[in-house]
């Protein structure tokens, strides 16, 4: 009997050391699978957040530039229609003088040309501004003037007709000016940035568009580009852009460039869109390490994390085999939230600023309007600008803008916390969303922004200076369809702020009366 006992427990034991190994080798294996699964899912979750910031950064551009050539068009209109009235029959060299002069202190007016036909002697003159110079005109050059697409205002003058011109081509350069002009001061991270190309033909091939803008390699504006061009691996990034863009209008794409810092390959992230009325191609994009620079600190946390667990599991299956599957399937869904904890923190809040991102102001203000819906009690919401914070950059350095970030997201988060709200929308552009009664009033507090702001001191190689921020205002209101609505009014606001000459605040209802 004990022989039998003896042989009974040595098999046992054989048999718990066999079970034992195959668990080892099990939950070696499952720990490895684990790692390797919510890897994956980190770099997923990692590309589709830069998908959608890229691609909101591109929507802005697109609905900037759009605000910028209705703006152009309307002030055109409105400086013709101005200029025009009371010249109806006047003295025709009196009234080219006077528009002459008016036009020389009017914004925009180097788009607008001044003709003069004289029905006396049956001539027509294209009258030059800043001399009062007449130049003869053809008949068909007149003609081919008058007809081309844009704003035209004639005005019956003594002896003769004059007529005010802005073609739309004149009006499209002033537009595509600015922004330039506006990409070139935008304060993005050092490896993200967005150019533009202009697609000349759409079959592709060589010369198939032209660089236009592109503010890390400003040396290449104006350079022609080829889809039969191959990156340092070989692809064809711009054959892939221009069959994305004529199949949907938009493409993600990666390729591979040399670095400029470090001279090493680096792949690259890119949003392209195309802007339709210029045949424009704006793009962004991202270097795929900076993408996942968040995730690998959560991918060795994640992985010490599971080796700790799997030397506890191999401790308690030995005892308890039937809880095996209980625990693994509870540790992995603690790891699953762990992980999503971890990508929401690192997402969510800006690590230079402190500040909110973009992507979280996408579910908080689509919450508030939600609840402005039901309620009809909106927040107010304030764009807000650095002043001139290129010259900063380039001043000082990007060190220095660094610094003048952080010090004054602090002072703003210290302002409207906790009650309030602060995201960086871009670059040096932030907004402020505050809930508020009667006191203080918008403008107060707007007031007390600037002027809190300004107040602070910065200090770089020995030399001091300050700051001075741009806002514009605006509420959620019934016609709106989404929180964007109320958005586009205020930057709207604020673009006047600054047209009006910075260091102030502009609230968009002011503008609508």
């Amino acid at each position: 009997m004990d022989k039998q006992n003896k042989i009974f427990l040595k098999t046992l034991i054989l048999i718990q050391v066999f079970l034992g190994v195959m668990m080892i080798g099990m939950l070696s294996l499952l720990a490895h699978n684990i790692a390797d699964n919510n890897d994956h899912t980190l770099h997923m979750l990692a590309v589709d957040d830069t998908k959608q910031s890229m691609k909101k950064i591109i929507d802005d551009i697109i609905t900037r530039i759009d605000l910028k050539r209705e703006d152009i068009q309307n002030n055109t209109e409105a400086i013709i229609e101005v200029t025009a009235v009371g010249l109806s029959g006047s003295n025709p060299a009196q009234s080219t003088a006077a528009i002459s002069q008016a036009l020389k202190q009017t914004p925009y007016a180097e788009t607008i040309q001044l003709l003069y036909e004289d029905k006396n002697n049956h001539q027509s003159y294209l009258v030059k501004r800043s001399t009062g110079d007449y130049q003869k005109l053809t008949p068909a050059e007149l003609s081919s003037l008058k007809s081309q697409p844009g704003i035209l205002r004639e005005i019956p003058v003594a002896g003769g007709l004059l007529t005010l011109l802005a073609t739309q081509e004149q009006l499209d350069l002033l537009v595509q000016d600015q922004v330039r002009q506006e990409l070139h001061q935008s304060g993005y991270p050092e490896d993200q940035y967005v150019w533009v190309n202009h697609v000349l033909n759409f079959d592709g091939g060589d010369r198939y568009a032209i660089r236009i803008i592109h503010p890390n390699l400003v040396n290449t504006e104006g350079t022609y580009l080829s889809t039969n061009t191959p990156d340092i691996k070989g692809n064809y990034p711009y054959s892939v852009e221009l069959e994305g863009i004529k199949a949907k209008g938009e493409v993600f794409q990666s390729y591979y460039f040399i670095n400029k810092s470090d001279k090493k390959i680096t792949e690259r992230l890119t949003y392209a869109k195309l802007y339709k009325p210029y045949n424009w191609v704006v793009a962004t994009g991202t270097p795929m390490r900076d993408i996942f620079s968040y995730t690998e600190l959560l991918e060795a946390q994640n992985m010490k994390a599971i080796r700790h667990t799997i030397l506890v599991y191999i401790a308690t299956l030995l005892l308890l085999s039937s809880f095996v599957t209980f625990m693994i399937v509870r540790i992995q869904l603690q790891y699953k939230k762990q992980v999503e904890r971890f990508v929401k923190i690192e997402t969510e809040l800006d690590p230079l600023t402190h500040s909110f991102t973009r992507k979280a102001a996408d579910t908080i203000f689509a919450e508030q309007f939600k609840a402005y819906q039901h309620t009809g009690v909106s927040p107010i919401l304030y764009m807000a600008d650095i002043d001139n914070f290129k010259c900063i950059n380039d001043t000082y350095g990007h060190a220095a803008g660094d610094m003048v970030l952080k010090a004054m997201s602090a002072a703003l988060l210290e302002l409207v916390e906790p009650e309030g709200r602060l995201f960086r929308w871009g670059g040096e552009e932030f907004v402020i969303c505050t809930w508020g009664d009667s006191t203080p009033t918008p403008a107060e507090f707007a007031q007390h922004v600037l002027s809190m702001v300004h107040s602070l001191v910065f200090e770089q190689d020995g030399k001091t200076f300050h700051i001075t921020l741009s806002l514009g205002s605006s509420f959620f209101e019934p016609g709106d369809e989404t929180y964007t609505d109320a958005l586009n009014r205020a930057d709207t606001a604020l673009y006047q702020a600054k047209r009006n000459g910075k260091n102030q605040y502009q609230p968009y209802k002011n503008l609508e009366q």
